[in-house]
């Protein structure tokens, strides 16, 4: 679906994700990235990454920046 980066935000240095969709999207398909990255940046929970925002840049690449995960070991 798209190629993740970590990425430092100039304002505060904090160590960000940023994925960047690959292919062409429809103006139904990015309204409805637009539509879950807006709700999906109101949950608060730990075992949720952070989204903080979703944008298309100058030459048309769909983009999100949310929190970085490591991921997790869960042992039962």
């Amino acid at each position: 679906m798209g190629t993740v980066y970590e990425v430092e935000r100039l304002s505060d240095a904090r160590r960000l994700a940023l994925k960047v969709l690959q292919g062409q999207r429809s103006g139904a398909e990015l309204s409805r990235l637009a539509r879950e990255a807006e709700m999906a940046s109101r949950i608060d929970h730990p075992n949720v990454v952070a989204m903080f925002d979703v944008d298309v840049s100058a030459s048309g690449a769909v983009f999100l920046v949310m929190d970085t995960s490591t991921g997790r070991r869960w042992t039962t």
